[in-house]
């Protein structure tokens, strides 16, 4: 575990706002992971990273001193995956009137004509946790509270949800908080309430096959294009297809023993570097998921 990633559970809220440059916890009971507990050792930070730590560490003089007689002091938790930092979509409250029910024997509305491939209403793959991050999204201070001090922050509104980051709860602003962006594509199986495709099972693996095929396709056709422009047309820009392309990794959802062996299949087919994500029948599937 980095160093930067330790939560001082002793240090209040107020200190993640004011940021002090020297900060010294001593006489504390440390508990370095790495190494056995220190039963009274100091830890000096600088500038939000750990300097130094130990039994024999002097403090600085220029630190902020807490105090840590019979306190501990543990490593900060890392949640794998989580949405900490998205703010929440607002709650509906009905408030809105509701639709006039259509009239008997009246004509009702046609759904707009396909477009074609490019019409992917649960495609999101473009969309960036670290664009979306807020600094004081209120689960923030929940997380931090229970010991969490950095997480895997993803989007996860469709089936491609976009693209996640290493989020730290630390900083006054969301900038500083972003440690690494595009860590990986969220997938889901959501069918978003269709009643047509991909309402199944099915017809959502279908729909992720499908933007995959189209993704190569898109590869393969900027790649002809930059090598001999010549009498080819020039690929259209197409966000969705480029957001699942930069995605170093692809998050799947597989939470039973049939599940974890389908998505290990369909990672293959798909040739993609897969992350499983649920797992409660991992036990179940432990073999599989190591020669996977």
């Amino acid at each position: 575990m980095r160093k930067h990633l330790f939560l001082w559970t002793v240090l209040v809220p107020a200190l993640f706002s004011q940021s002090p440059p020297v900060v010294a916890i001593r006489n504390a009971r440390l508990h370095p992971v790495s190494g056995p507990v220190i039963e009274k050792g100091t830890v000096v930070l600088r500038n939000g990273l750990i300097s130094d730590i130990g039994a024999a560490v002097s403090v600085p003089s220029d630190a902020w001193v807490l105090e840590g007689d019979g306190l501990d002091v543990y490593p900060g938790l890392i949640d794998g995956l989580s949405s900490i930092g998205i703010p929440e979509p607002a709650p509906n409250t009905g408030t809105a009137p509701p639709a006039a029910p259509p009239r008997p024997g009246a004509p009702q509305p046609l759904p707009p004509p396909a477009r074609g491939p490019e019409d992917r209403p649960l495609t999101n793959s473009w969309v960036r946790a670290a664009d979306l991050l807020r600094a004081n999204e209120r689960r923030i201070e929940l997380a931090r509270s229970a010991g969490y001090t950095t997480s895997a922050t993803f989007p996860s509104v469709g089936i491609f949800g976009g693209q996640g980051a290493i989020v730290d709860f630390g900083g006054e602003d969301a900038g500083r908080m972003v440690v690494q962006q595009g860590i990986g594509q969220y997938i889901t199986l959501a069918r978003n309430g269709f009643t047509a495709f991909p309402g199944s099972l099915m017809g959502t693996i279908s729909y992720i096959r499908q933007v995959y095929l189209d993704a190569d396709r898109y590869r393969t056709a900027k790649g002809l294009y930059s090598q001999k422009p010549q009498g080819l047309e020039r690929p259209a820009y197409d966000r969705a297809l480029e957001g699942v392309l930069e995605s170093p990794r692809v998050l799947l959802p597989a939470v039973s023993d049939t599940e974890i062996h389908r998505m290990i299949h369909f990672a293959k087919e798909l040739k993609v570097n897969p992350v499983l994500y649920g797992l409660l029948d991992g036990y179940k599937a432990a073999a599989a998921i190591k020669s996977a």
